[in-house]
């Protein structure tokens, strides 16, 4: 079973990853694979958050917190890039 879950897990990632650079994707599939992306990587910063401040540990919560910046700088660097082949 957790194979199964794996490798759903891991079609829908890459298959979303693989949708947002193609421009013959509709737009409406890019945003809904972004919108998939996203609530995987809130989820999995929130997960490290909640789990360090339930057992009171700052490591685990400063690891969510920098999972999240590291996510917010390639996110911006994405973007600029987006913006200079525009």
């Amino acid at each position: 079973m957790e194979i199964l879950f794996e490798f759903l897990f891991e079609l829908i990632v890459e298959g979303s990853f693989a949708i947002l650079g193609e421009k013959k994707v509709p737009i409406v599939l890019r945003i809904l694979a972004a919108v998939v992306v996203l609530a995987l990587y809130v989820g999995l910063v929130g997960l490290f958050v909640y789990i360090g401040i339930t057992y009171d540990n700052v490591i685990i919560v400063g690891l969510g917190v920098f999972i999240a910046i590291i996510g917010i700088i390639a996110f911006l660097h994405a973007w600029n890039k987006h913006e200079e082949e525009a």
